[in-house]
């Protein structure tokens, strides 16, 4: 049961403004989000519809899962710092 992986033209460009060692450390926990997109530590963001984060490092994911579809869209991937902001 295999989820298929979105990204949204905003989480295109936090990726690629990444380093790279960081960047790593992200696509390996995107990639498990294929087999298990509601892994322990996700949590809910508030003000969104179910949308969810995760912690890498300093980083955060935030995305979304349409369990029904099987797809898991991916929204932002920023520094703690600055991903809530504009939410």
């Amino acid at each position: 049961m295999a989820y298929r992986l979105e990204d949204t033209a905003a989480a295109r460009r936090d990726l690629q403004a990444l380093p790279r060692d960081i960047l790593i450390r992200i696509e390996a926990r995107l990639h498990a989000f294929t087999e298990n997109p509601h892994p322990r530590g996700a949590e809910r963001v508030q003000d969104t519809q179910g949308g969810l984060r995760v912690w890498v490092g300093d980083d955060r994911i935030l995305y979304t899962v349409d369990d029904t579809q099987q797809v898991v869209t991916i929204g932002r991937v920023r520094h703690r710092r600055d991903v809530y902001r504009g939410l």
